[in-house]
């Protein structure tokens, strides 16, 4: 082919005078002789009638096999367009093709351009008002008729090639196959090419597909001989071309003439054959039209296909046939139509939706104009494909049912579509009557595909809060690019003969949630699952992803966000034991947080995560003021991907939460993510007493990280971490806090001599086993005789041996678990009664606690202590020795303060006689910073004696163990009632009141919330204050705490919803939340992240600068006050090492010991004189770290030593 190119209009290339044809174009078209070129003399070329055996009609994909399909909309009876039809406006390009040197055909000028415009308002004059017939018909049918088609041509755009080849071609393909090398836009309309072949062909034009590129597209030959563009035979011949291109036929050669063929148009032929046939055709079928058998003896207007003048007779089921053409987009009825529908002008949904008003089955793929909405008492089932209209949505009335079965519902365009609103009714349950008729909308959705859709389901009519509850069944169905998939809010389903809540019925069984790089990105995408204040929503074995090349997506994304919504996300078993061997679970890749879950305080809400696989999130889940969730049996692969604007990652966060159940999870950093500070469990101000259980950490910067105040009320009981695996930790344990805050820290004991915490401790590459921060020492109590349960590099922490240990037994997690979520009635009674002995050892520990603390009275102690005269030493020394080891700090304080009353000594004998309250950072720098501070040996020696026991620790830590016993068991009966399918508020509010604490009582409060009874639930707010004592943060926390609730309640009273706060109190949320306060923040938070697009860092620093320690409590102060020193060298050690020591003045005598990493011994060496150096042989040691300790006097200071081979 030779080498050709689009060239602008230019005078030299004029081949027209085009005075002339602008005069032609402006006359009245009464004054131009069209009688040399009519459709008749020039026939048309297409020969559909070839068509008519065996291939009546084409489907890809199904068989069309319904009654829906056989009797509606199969029929161009169905497709007849009425005054509530979408217009239909076809695009088309027109391409002429002039010879290289731009001479034989129409050149590009206005005079031209003004011709083609005015053809096209000649064809929609015709399409828009077609004529009534005037000739009659023996046997004529009575259908409903309007004279607009509803189908109207618009010009794209020109396009002018200069090609002597295909200017002289009747191929059509050849000039489409030019198109896509040269000007690929043309894809969007039509081609009409024109040419002007040599010879001259017997017909006009015709229309065809290019299979190739899939392309529609009209030949007309020779009309460039004329200048003019417009005139009668032209028009004709036109509109006639552009009929077949929209499913017509020829009526004198092509069209059926079986009167009981559904495409029979009996509205041109009559329901009998003429008279006037002389063709004498089989019984029931008719004649062909033509001017011999039928026309010669009628007046026109004729049918447009008639191939006679005037043919401006357009019947209803010609127009019916150009809808059908234009939505049946797989379905070819006699001549291939399948590309016309892409050239549709119109993108958007009509105003006029589509009424189904009776049960019908779409077995066949259609392309929609517009909105569809399934009335009340109908069925609408879709087994193939929809093409939906930009903006348009599929309408579910309640007690109407839409049933996706294998089907495809996708955007028709490059925009997308709404999606599927299921409308309910929230005063209504979702449960079927007798009939198997709900009162919302039903969605079932199987092995289906919903795509590029704004919200692919949105279970409420939105804006109308009292139509929300849809239901929707969702199995092996892929959600894939929609702006949001799922959206279901401010609903509660309650059985319909108890009134009882009951979890929302709608499931969601094998599905995928995606989004791909082929995200439109017209939409920023924040989330694929959005619940709000509903409960019960359940997720089995689904998988969640986000493509990191995906387009405008959101870096605060999220695969499920809840907000006060409880949930369910596990595993579905595809093993044929028991117990399951083959988990399909679900999993949540490549998102900045993976699950989300917030709540503001206004119900009881929580989420259970099973058997769930997180990889290369930021977060996997974030749990943000959600009391007794569970998240078991999962892993998470952490990733710092592009989303995350922080340096830190965690398997799990959760901040303020009450009653969490973290069991048999493992937490790993993914292969290849770039550095960052790597989490497994982040606990920040969880003030409850909670355990974090047997899971297992391995490659991380911290295991575990508490932050803040975790503990409720006193620090023996709180979070303790109890079964854990660490393996190459940096850190497997972090407990920090504010600067100066006396208040952070987690349970002061970790583990007791009953019962060793159990922890296993990252064998190579720490820098830290047990690092704690804070101002409160940790006691950790280890199984001596466990390997790798030593902690050997710690910081603020006393290690404690203990000769027993136990099995950790799992609780909810592993395939045998020892307790079910829900428990059975005598399940429920075992728990019971663990409860009332655990509560009862409890109360009776503490009674004597408090008998014994500060002798009984506080008040009274403090009293003696300020009233005691100097004279009074001996005897105060005495008695409070004897109330020793129970003194409380504030006690203390006092006697350090009453230098005027007892002496150095003395002060310092009542302090040394209780280690538990010395363990208290508030209480060690009070005494280092009063105004008459003690000498620095006397503190030095007081840091060293809080790492020691006492009766009151004893009494502690049976305190805690009781305590975790009870708080156990009273968890495991909420969680029980919180899992249940019907939820018992009284047993709820029973169950919390047992387990008592404040933050139970907060759980009560949310439970009047949810109830909508805002009196109660503030009046009870009121009461905790006294009742708790509150005062300082947390009363302030408290105050803003009832803000929050008030605010809801105004919300409530004034008829908006969370998501329509004002500007102020939007405010008076980021003030609370910037406030940070334990209690109060996580509310706002909730709200803010939620709904107005707020951005909270979970990011506190981890030194990773720290000189490695394994030493208690600060040994370099104590080497400094008492001369106490030791080094090694070399180090790393290959075959000897050289301890150099020196000994506190006056001592001669110490002992040197060494473990390995594991706290096994290896050797102890007895060391004499003041100061010296030894020598030990390394070479039969093996290689790793090891820990050596030098003890003498009661003091001990400890260092690592490397052997290398």
């Amino acid at each position: 082919m030779e080498r050709t190119e689009f060239l602008p209009y230019s005078k030299q290339y004029l081949q027209i005078n085009y005075s002339i044809l602008l005069l032609c174009v402006i006359l009245p078209l009464q004054f131009i002789n069209f009688s040399g070129f009519s459709q008749n003399n020039w026939p048309c070329g297409i020969h559909d009638s070839l068509h008519i055996q065996g291939y009546d009609m084409m489907y890809y994909g199904a068989d069309n096999s319904s009654n829906t399909w056989l009797e509606k909309y199969r029929t161009p009876g169905h497709w007849i367009p009425t005054d509530n039809t979408p217009v239909k406006t076809i695009l088309v390009n027109w391409i002429i093709c002039q010879k290289d040197d731009g001479t034989g055909g129409w050149v590009d000028s206005p005079g031209f351009r003004a011709g083609v415009d005015s053809m096209f308002t000649y064809l929609n004059e015709w399409y828009s008002n077609s004529h009534p017939k005037e000739y009659t018909l023996t046997c004529e049918p009575i259908i409903d008729y309007i004279t607009d088609t509803k189908v109207r041509f618009e010009l794209n755009e020109i396009i002018f090639i200069r090609n002597t080849t295909l200017h002289r071609t009747l191929n059509g393909d050849l000039v489409i196959q030019y198109l896509e090398q040269h000007h690929p836009g043309y894809k969007k309309a039509m081609s009409h090419i024109f040419t002007m072949p040599d010879p001259q062909p017997s017909y006009w034009g015709y229309y065809a597909v290019n299979q190739t590129f899939d392309q529609s597209y009209v030949l007309t030959a020779h009309s460039m001989y004329w200048p003019f563009v417009v005139y009668h035979d032209h028009i004709h011949h036109i509109a006639h071309e552009y009929g077949h291109a929209l499913g017509l036929h020829h009526t004198y050669d092509s069209e059926y003439r079986q009167i009981s063929h559904y495409d029979f148009l009996d509205d041109i032929f009559g329901l009998c054959a003429e008279h006037s046939c002389t063709c004498n055709p089989p019984q029931g079928n008719v004649c062909y039209l033509t001017h011999n058998c039928f026309w010669q003896y009628q007046p026109g207007p004729y049918p447009l296909m008639a191939g006679m003048p005037n043919p401006r007779y357009i019947s209803p089921k010609y127009a019916g046939r150009m809808h059908r053409a234009l939505s049946l987009y797989k379905n070819i009825f006699k001549v291939n139509n399948l590309p016309m529908h892409k050239y549709v002008k119109e993108r958007g949904s009509y105003i006029n939706p589509l009424y189904i008003t009776e049960d019908e089955t779409w077995d066949f793929a259609i392309k929609l104009y517009q909105d569809i909405h399934v009335e009340s008492g109908t069925t609408l089932t879709i087994t193939n494909e929809v093409k939906m209209p930009v903006g348009g949505r599929i309408v579910v009335k309640p007690g109407a049912k839409l049933i996706i079965d294998g089907a495809s519902i996708t955007s028709a365009h490059d925009y997308p579509w709404q999606g599927i609103e299921v409308w309910g009714n929230s005063a209504q349950h979702q449960w079927p009557n007798s009939n198997g008729t709900y009162m919302q909308g039903y969605v079932e959705l199987n092995n289906a595909v919903i795509e590029n859709a704004v919200c692919a389901l949105n279970l409420w009519k939105p804006g109308d809060y009292t139509k929300t509850g849809g239901i929707a069944y969702s199995t092996k169905t892929i959600f894939r690019n929609n702006e949001k998939s799922v959206h279901a809010l401010v609903y509660r389903n309650f059985h319909p003969t108890n009134i009882k809540e009951m979890e929302y019925n709608s499931w969601f069984d094998n599905c995928t949630f995606e989004i791909t790089k082929d995200y439109h990105g017209i939409h920023t995408f924040y989330k694929h699952v959005d619940l709000n204040q509903v409960n019960g929503m359940k997720f089995k074995g689904c998988d969640f992803n986000l493509s990191p090349e995906a387009n405008n997506v959101s870096d605060y994304n999220q695969a499920i966000a809840a907000y006060s919504a409880g949930f369910k996300v596990e595993a579905r078993c595809e093993g044929l034991t028991s117990p399951c061997n083959d988990w399909d679970r679900s999993t949540f890749n490549g998102f900045r947080v993976g699950v989300y879950a917030g709540n503001s305080g206004v119900n009881n809400n929580s989420y259970l995560i099973n058997r769930a696989l997180f990889t290369g999130n930021s977060i996997g889940v974030l749990s943000n003021n959600v009391d007794n969730a569970i998240v078991i049996n999962s892993e998470f692969y952490s990733a710092k991907n592009q989303y995350n604007w922080e340096d830190c990652t965690y398997g799990i966060f959760v901040e303020s939460g009450a009653g969490f159940t973290f069991e048999d999870n493992k937490f790993f950093k993914q292969a290849g993510a770039p550095l960052s500070n790597y989490i497994g469990i982040g606990a920040f101000n969880c003030e409850t007493v909670s355990d974090i259980y047997k899971n297992e950490f391995t490659g991380l910067t911290a295991g575990n990280y508490a932050y803040g105040k975790n503990y409720p009320d006193f620090l023996y009981q709180g979070l303790e971490y109890i079964c854990n695996i660490n393996t190459g930790n940096w850190a497997d344990f972090y407990v920090k806090g504010k600067e100066d805050d006396f208040f952070s820290g987690i349970q002061s004991k970790q583990g007791s001599t009953l019962m060793p915490a159990r922890n296993q401790f990252s064998p190579t590459g720490a820098t830290w086993h047990f690092y704690n921060e804070t101002k409160n020492l940790i006691g950790y109590y280890y199984c001596q005789s466990c390997p790798g349960h030593y902690p050997a590099y710690v910081e603020n922490v006393t290690r404690e041996p203990v000769s027993v240990s136990s099995n950790c037994l799992s609780h909810y997690g592993s395939e045998t678990p020892s307790t079910s979520i829900v428990l059975s009635t005598a399940s429920k009674l075992t728990m019971e009664t663990a409860f009332a002995f655990a509560d009862m050892d409890f109360n009776s520990v503490k009674v004597l606690y408090n008998d014994l603390k500060d002798g009984g009275s506080t008040a009274g102690t403090i009293s003696d202590i300020s009233q005691a005269l100097p004279s009074d030493m001996m005897e105060l020394r005495a008695r409070l020795l004897g109330d020793s080891p129970h003194l409380t700090t504030e006690v203390l304080k006092l006697v350090a303060d009453r230098t005027d009353v007892f002496t150095e000594a003395a002060i310092f004998d009542i302090l040394a006689a209780n280690p538990d309250e010395l363990k208290k950072e508030e209480l060690m720098k009070y005494l280092e910073e009063k105004e008459n501070p003690l000498p620095d040996y006397m503190i030095s020696i007081l840091k060293q004696v809080a790492e020691g026991t006492s009766y009151r620790t004893v009494l502690e830590m049976e305190m805690a163990k009781y305590s975790h016993d009870r708080s156990r068991a009273a968890g495991d009966m909420i969680r029980s009632i919180l899992n249940d399918e019907e939820l018992d508020v009284a047993q709820l509010r029973l169950w919390l009141t047992n387990l008592g604490g404040i933050e139970a009582e907060r759980q009560i409060i949310a439970s009047y919330a949810h109830a909508g009874d805002f009196t109660l639930a503030l009046a009870l707010a009121e009461t905790l204050p006294q009742t708790y004592q509150l005062a300082g943060d947390d009363l302030t926390g408290h105050n803003q705490f009832v803000s929050v609730l008030q605010m809801q309640q105004n919300l409530v009273n004034s008829g908006r919803n969370i998501d329509q706060l004002t500007q102020s109190e939007q405010d008076q949320l980021r003030i609370i939340a910037e406030a940070d306060n334990a209690v109060s923040a996580p509310m706002a938070k909730a709200i803010l992240e939620s709904f107005y697009g707020a951005e909270f860092s979970r990011c506190k620093p981890i030194d990773g600068t720290s000189s490695y320690k394994s030493q208690p409590a600060t040994p370099n102060q104590l080497a400094v006050a008492y001369g106490l020193s030791i080094t090694v060298k070399p180090n790393p050690a290959k075959e000897w090492a050289a301890f150099d020591y020196t000994l506190p003045e006056g001592v001669e005598t110490a002992s040197l010991e060494i473990v390995d990493a594991n706290g096994k011994h290896v050797e102890t060496i007895a060391l004499k004189g003041n100061r010296g150096q030894q020598l030990i042989d390394t070479r039969t040691w093996i290689a790793g770290q090891y820990i050596y300790t030098l003890n003498v006097a009661g003091f001990t200071q400890s260092g690592k030593l490397v052997v290398v081979k």
